[in-house]
Order: C-alpha cells, then sequence, then structure tokens
C-alpha cells in the first residue's frame, strides 16, 4: 500500500518543514511504500524515518525540466531517499523540454536506478504526446480521483476496476481500451482466525500480530485457548468449532487456519470454514489428512469449487518441520495472497547482472588505459 506524506501547513501560512510525515503510524497499520517530492518539504526528513528500508516514490521538482536537470534533481532527492518510483509531477512541460526530460528518465531505468518511471495528473492529450516521443512508456500515471475529482475522461469503464475493489485485491488490469491500471486497495487490517490453540497456533499467532493481522483464536478447551497462551488475540472463543465458526463476524478479508486436535474437529471446522466469505481457508496437515478431509466434504454435498480453493497441505513448500517453521510458511502464502505475489524467489534480474558486469568491465577498461 501507498502512503502519500505531504507537507504541514502553519498558522502564518508557510510550509512547517518536514514536520508530522505519519511514518511511523503507517508502517504500524501495514503501508510499505510513500510517496513524496521536493515540493511537499519533506524528503530529508521522510528518509529519515524510514531508514532505506521501505520503498519510495519522489517526483521530479516543478520547473527543472531537461535531461541535466533530472540527473541533477535525481541525484539531490536520492541523498535521503530510496527512490525505487520517480514521476514528472505536473504535465506543463513544452514538448521539447518533455522530450529531453523523459529521455532522463529512461536513462534512470535503464540503469537500474529505478524500478519504475511515470508521470502525475497527465490527461490523455499530454500522455498521447509522451507516447509519441519516448522510447519506453510511463509505467505509471498518477492522478487525483475523488468525488470533486472525478477524472471522467482517463476512467470510460469500471466494471473491471470495481471488481478488482469488490475482491479486495490490488492488481494491474487491462481494460477493453487498452489502458493499464494499477488498482491499489485500502482496507482495515486482515484477521487470522486460527481453530485449534496447540503449538502450531502458539507459533502462528504471534508472527501474524506483528504482521498486522487481527488475530481470532478458537478452541474448546480453555487450557488451549486463553488470554495468557495468546497475549495479543483480539479475539478468543471457547467453543466448538463449528459453533465458533458461525458466531464470528467472517468477511472477504479474514483468513481461516484449521489446526485442530483431530480429523473429527477438522473436517467440521472445515466445512463451516468453505460456507463463510473467507479469502483463504487452509489446512494444517499431511496430503493424506487433505484427500480424507476432501472426500468427506465432497460425500457431504460440498461443491467442488469451495473444495479446490482450501490450501492444504497448507503454507509455501519451506521445507520446515518445526511447529516455528510450518507458521512461517503459512504466513508466507498469505501474504501472497494478501498481496497479489507469486512465491517466487527475488533473484536480482539476469538482464541487471548483465549491465552491471558490463559498466564494471567498462570501468576497469577506462582506468588501465
Amino acid at each position: 500500500m501507498i502512503f502519500g506524506t505531504v507537507e504541514k501547513w502553519g498558522d502564518d501560512g508557510h510550509a512547517l518543514k518536514g514536520k508530522g510525515t505519519g511514518i511511523e503510524d503507517a508502517i504500524k497499520v501495514g503501508f510499505d511504500t510513500f510517496d513524496t517530492a521536493p515540493v511537499y518539504l519533506n524528503e530529508k526528513e521522510v528518509g529519515n524515518d524510514l531508514g532505506g528500508i521501505f520503498q519510495v516514490q519522489s517526483k521530479l521538482d516543478y520547473f527543472k525540466w531537461g535531461y541535466e536537470n533530472v540527473i541533477e534533481e535525481f541525484e539531490k532527492s536520492s541523498e535521503h531517499l530510496s527512490i525505487t518510483t520517480y514521476l514528472i509531477h505536473w504535465p506543463v512541460l513544452p514538448l521539447k523540454e518533455l522530450k529531453e526530460t523523459w529521455r532522463a528518465f529512461e536513462h534512470l531505468k535503464n540503469e537500474g536506478q529505478v524500478e519504475k518511471i511515470g508521470v502525475c495528473n497527465f490527461t490523455i492529450k499530454h500522455l498521447q504526446k509522451l507516447l509519441d516521443i519516448c522510447e519506453i512508456p510511463p509505467d505509471i500515471n498518477q492522478f487525483e480521483l475523488n468525488i470533486f475529482c472525478q477524472n471522467d475522461e482517463l476512467i470510460n469503464e469500471t466494471e473491471d476496476i470495481e471488481n478488482t475493489i469488490s475482491n479486495r485485491t490490488s492488481k494491474c488490469i487491462k481494460l477493453k481500451d487498452g489502458n493499464e491500471w494499477y488498482v491499489e486497495i485500502y482496507t482495515t487490517p486482515a484477521t487470522l482466525l486460527i481453530c485449534g490453540g496447540g503449538h502450531i497456533a502458539n507459533s502462528l499467532a504471534p508472527i501474524a500480530h506483528k504482521l498486522n493481522f487481527n488475530v481470532w483464536i478458537t478452541d474448546d478447551r480453555k487450557e488451549f485457548a486463553n488470554s495468557n497462551r495468546f497475549p495479543h488475540a483480539e479475539r478468543i472463543v471457547n467453543d466448538l468449532p463449528e459453533n465458533a465458526l458461525k458466531s464470528l463476524p467472517v468477511t472477504e478479508n479474514t483468513y481461516i487456519i484449521i489446526a485442530t486436535r483431530g480429523h473429527r474437529y477438522d473436517l467440521v471446522a472445515t466445512q463451516a470454514a468453505v460456507q463463510t466469505k473467507a479469502k483463504y481457508v487452509g489446512i494444517v496437515g499431511s496430503m493424506r489428512k487433505a484427500i480424507l478431509i476432501f472426500e468427506d466434504l465432497l460425500k457431504n454435498g460440498i461443491p467442488e469449487e469451495k473444495i479446490r480453493a482450501i490450501r492444504s497441505p497448507v503454507g509455501l513448500d519451506l521445507r520446515g518441520r518445526s511447529p516455528d517453521e510450518i507458521a512461517v510458511s503459512i504466513i508466507a502464502e498469505m501474504l501472497m495472497i494478501k498481496e497479489g505475489g507469486t512465491g517466487l524467489p527475488m533473484a536480482m534480474p539476469e538482464k541487471v547482472w548483465s549491465k552491471i558486469i558490463s559498466k564494471i568491465n567498462n570501468s576497469l577498461s577506462e582506468s588501465k588505459i
């Protein structure tokens, strides 16, 4: 999620430089990308608060057009920020200046200094001018959209966007007119509902809490589900799983893990879970255990598509065996689903490695000369 930082204004009408970026609170509730700009007068403070850990989106300062200016301004901003996305702030520059300015943006991306380049507040007319002269099209057009500013010219199809919002999943969608949109969903923290208060739950709950999940625990045994054992749990329900699941407000932002003490409890808990609106249902256990539960669910009339959606064996294949290791694999899969990831390694792309090697080899050759 992207958190937008802006300048604060004093009673005298002047900006209060760097005051109240709000970043600490934003990190606590799950924001992982931060937007700023030189005109906000807070790049240094934002950089200090982030410590180079999180992704940052910044912009070219007003009227700093042209190739050399872009490189200079980017280096100034980079003194304080680890910039992953760089944008042109407003579409007020002449066509000649736009061409040279964008050429510098393309250079930054080609050199691997940023991951994405883009623009802000461009209309269709502005975007077309840029597309006519660019080699690398913009990754992003960031613009204002609210009840006072509808941007009907840019949005002429809304069904796919509305469906994406309804599914509560941030994703890139391609509209019928050929435009691509990245829809970022802002929601309240997700909820992890664990059926069973055993070893897996004991390892899983604190990790989920640190990752801003609301944690709910259900177990009919009070000695396994209590506030001493789960001090960060928002809700603890001491009841049979089938009763507990019916009593809790499960939504599309709920993740359910079945980790009870036996087949009978796993079966009734899973049967109750798949009939809720939960985004994710996973069963802890072996493949053999999952097969037995799936067979019983089919016999009980649960639709095949609902059973196929169950994650079991749950988690990513990390080959972990201990409760803590299994908890990490489960949380990893939950985050993958929540954020729309792939679960694949984030190794340095080969094309970037080639540029690094080429750059170093050229540098060494020049130094010998």
